[in-house]
């Protein structure tokens, strides 16, 4: 009776344990915000080389982040993505209205100094590239009065041949033209010195551009 007894206790308590025992607690489930996916895909294209995706992504987090979080990061990569040459989306427009928003919107970004150096020299060279079009365009022209003036001696030259007598005042004018000829080319020769100055220095400003942004 008593190995009974104890039985029938001991089921009690195991059924009493069994109807007191909590159920395991749910799963948690972490939900990842769109802003996020969007930036993490946008990285991984930018550092891929796709940058159609990942202007698409970059633009999408913009549109979900309407302030704070990694716009400065999203803003200067959207306007390296702009800025870069041989790509089918180089537009200066765009991308420097991305780099002048990193530096408004966060003056204190670690981005904001390249992203003011980039503007700066893209201003720089827009100036050295108008006054290239302006020497050349200056230039065109002296190489056309020069060549003007050396027709006119060339004729001047035949005339003096044919005439003789007159020769004294033909070869006054023919001296004259030649020193004016000569002052042309002597012009012509620094305007082209000055354009091949200017060209080097665009150049180095291209590649060291080019080698800033390079990611």
């Amino acid at each position: 009776m008593r190995v009974v007894s104890r039985l029938s206790l001991a089921a009690c308590f195991v059924l009493l344990a069994g109807c007191t025992r909590r159920p395991p607690p749910a799963p948690v489930v972490v939900v990842t915000p769109p802003s996020t996916l969007a930036l993490h895909a946008a990285n991984q294209e930018f550092a891929a080389g796709d940058y159609v995706a990942a202007t698409r992504d970059f633009e999408r987090y913009l549109e979900l982040t309407a302030t704070g979080g990694e716009r400065a990061h999203v803003l200067f990569h959207l306007g390296l993505i702009h800025s870069l040459p041989n790509t089918e989306r180089q537009d200066w427009t765009k991308a420097a209205s991305y780099l002048r928003n990193v530096v408004d919107e966060f003056p204190q970004s670690s981005y904001t100094p390249t992203a003011q150096l980039i503007l700066s020299m893209r201003d720089q060279a827009t100036q050295l590239s108008s006054e290239i079009a302006k020497l050349t365009a200056e230039g065109d022209q002296l190489r056309s009065e020069g060549a003007r003036l050396r027709t006119e001696v060339t004729e001047l030259q035949a005339n003096a041949a044919q005439l003789r007598s007159t020769s004294s005042v033909l070869n006054d004018q023919i001296v004259k033209l030649k020193a004016e000829a000569d002052l042309v080319a002597l012009e012509l020769d620094k305007r082209d010195q000055r354009i091949r100055q200017l060209n080097s220095q665009l150049e180095r400003l291209i590649q060291s551009d080019l080698e800033r942004r390079r990611p």
